[in-house]
């Protein structure tokens, strides 16, 4: 459940960059 999580998070940052 850790790695879905941090998977989001980081296309997150990613587009928010």
């Amino acid at each position: 459940f850790y790695h879905g999580m941090k998977q989001a998070e980081t296309n997150a940052n990613r587009r928010k960059k």
